[in-house]
């Protein structure tokens, strides 16, 4: 079955958190895995660089997200603003999910529908 992908644009959260251990760059890309042991979110999805957490998924998609990741969806995060429309908590970002063409079919109507 043929692959597709979907884009999503969005922002990370918790970039407060994280800016020692990464700077924002506009273009950049980033992976993103589930964090079933969040106590906050047991859906969380976790933004990575190089292994490291610089980031959350809102939680406004975290459930819907978790479950395409648990479902072999592969998602990436594109920085996707310039660094003066950045507002402190929250940095502008495009997330892409990868699968098959029935997987993407599903989020998009799940993400669409909010």
């Amino acid at each position: 079955m043929a692959t597709c992908c979907f884009k999503k644009g969005s922002v990370i959260r918790g970039h407060h958190v994280y800016k020692r251990v990464w700077t924002p760059v506009f273009g950049e890309i980033l992976s993103a895995t589930r964090k079933e042991d969040n106590s906050f979110d047991k859906h969380a999805v976790a933004i990575l660089k190089d292994g490291l957490i610089v980031g959350h998924l809102p939680k406004e998609f975290s459930r819907v997200s978790s479950y395409f990741l648990l479902q072999e969806g592969q998602m990436e995060a594109h920085v996707n603003g310039k660094k003066d429309n950045w507002k402190g908590l929250e940095v502008p970002f495009v997330y892409i999910f990868t699968a098959k063409k029935k997987r993407i079919d599903r989020i998009k109507q799940l993400l669409n529908s909010d």
